[in-house]
C-alpha cells in the first residue's frame, strides 16, 4: 500500500525550527478578506433552521461578482463557484436565488448548482469527482477553474449523517483535502 506523503506539493515530514523558517511556501491569497484563503476549508455549524444555507448561498453569490459579503468582507476577485445542494427541493433553491439576486449582485455564468442526492465522501469521492468535472466541462467544451465548492449540508454528505463517528469524520476530512488539492480550490 502506497502512502501519500504530499499534499499541495508540501511533503509530510518533521521540520526543524530553522527549516520551517527557511522554507519557501507558496502564499495563499485571501478569497474573502480576513475570512477565507485559497484552498481553505470552513465548516459552518449552528443549530438546525437558523439560516446556514441562506448565509452560505449569499456568500456563494457574492463570490461570483467579487462584491463584498455582508458589506464588510471584501472579496478579492470574481470566482467560479460550484454549490452542491444535498437537501431541499430544487424549486426552493431556484426561488432563493431569484429572490436573493434582487439585492445581491450575482453572475449566473460563474455559478453552478449541483442538485445531488446525499453524498458519501468519507468512503472516497470518485463519483463526486466525475460530477464536478462534468458540471464545469459542459459549458461549450470550455473548462472553468473551480475557485470554491460549497457542500450543503455537511450531515447529508456523511453516510448515516453521523458527525460523532471519528472514523467517518477523519475519512470525510481526508476526502475534502483530496478534492481541494485536485481542483486547487476552497
Amino acid at each position: 500500500m502506497e502512502v501519500n506523503t504530499c499534499v499541495d506539493n508540501i511533503e509530510f515530514k518533521t521540520y526543524s525550527g530553522q527549516e520551517l523558517l527557511d522554507a519557501k511556501f507558496a502564499t495563499r491569497e485571501f478569497l474573502v478578506e480576513g475570512l477565507m484563503r485559497e484552498r481553505d476549508s470552513i465548516i459552518l455549524c449552528a443549530d438546525p433552521k437558523v439560516g446556514k444555507s441562506l448565509l452560505s448561498l449569499q456568500l456563494a453569490m457574492c463570490m461570483t461578482t467579487g462584491e463584498p459579503f455582508l458589506d464588510d468582507y471584501m472579496i478579492r476577485r470574481p470566482c467560479n463557484v460550484l454549490y452542491i445542494a444535498c437537501e431541499g427541493e430544487l424549486s426552493d433553491w431556484q426561488d432563493r436565488i431569484v429572490r436573493m439576486s434582487k439585492t445581491i449582485a450575482f453572475d449566473p455564468k460563474r455559478f453552478k448548482l449541483m442538485y445531488s442526492a446525499p453524498l458519501s465522501l468519507q468512503k472516497g469521492h470518485a463519483d463526486l469527482d466525475i460530477k464536478i468535472a462534468l458540471a464545469y466541462a459542459e459549458d461549450k467544451g470550455e473548462y472553468k477553474k473551480i475557485d470554491m465548492i460549497f457542500i450543503d449540508s455537511l450531515y447529508m454528505s456523511i453516510v448515516g449523517g453521523s458527525m460523532s463517528n471519528d472514523e467517518c469524520v477523519i475519512g470525510y476530512v481526508a476526502s475534502i483535502r483530496e478534492i481541494k488539492s485536485l481542483y486547487e480550490c476552497a
